[in-house]
């Protein structure tokens, strides 16, 4: 996968996260009400938001390794019980649960890059989406003196035809 647009990916679902839990915060702190119309379109936004946010969340996984998909389901289960557990214990205390798991998950998925992601199905999804990125070129690597192998020629044999003597009794 490209690091630019991993790091874009990760970074906006950090954010989209972070808005995703102060609109929430906000509206269920103070109790808002506004009218038909401004509700509406917080309905609206809020949609959006999500939306792109599990739009993001599953472009992600669909990339991921197997191995680290299993892993990903694990994560998020025990994440989801862990904040649940918090909450019940300490009121909006799985808010910061949430942001930090977020973030923490984020941060791996930028820094082990090159372990979690398949490259080729990145590749295989851009060309159907008609998203254009380079593709990382092969490192070459150098053939050592030690492995080259010298070419032997074997020739034949060579034989010179003779002519064959006869006596004459003449």
């Amino acid at each position: 996968m490209n690091k630019k647009l991993n790091l874009w990916l990760n970074v906006s679902e950090s954010i989209l996260v972070g808005l995703m839990v102060i609109i929430g915060s906000y509206f269920y702190i103070t109790e808002s009400h506004f009218n038909v119309l401004a509700n509406s379109f917080v309905v609206l936004g809020s949609m959006i938001l999500v939306a792109t946010l599990v739009s993001i969340e599953l472009f992600l996984f669909y990339l991921l390794s197997k191995k680290y998909k299993i892993i990903t389901i694990g994560y998020y289960f025990a994440i989801a019980l862990i904040i649940a557990l918090s909450n019940i214990v300490v009121p909006f205390f799985g808010i910061v649960l949430l942001i930090a798991s977020n973030i923490a998950k984020n941060y791996y998925r930028i820094e082990k890059m090159d372990l979690v992601y398949e490259k080729e199905q990145l590749y295989e999804v851009c060309d159907l989406f008609g998203i254009k990125i380079k593709k990382e070129k092969k490192k070459r690597t150098a053939i050592s003196k030690a492995k080259k192998t010298v070419k032997t020629t074997v020739t034949k044999k060579q034989t010179v035809p003779t002519k064959k003597v006869t006596k004459s009794y003449a």
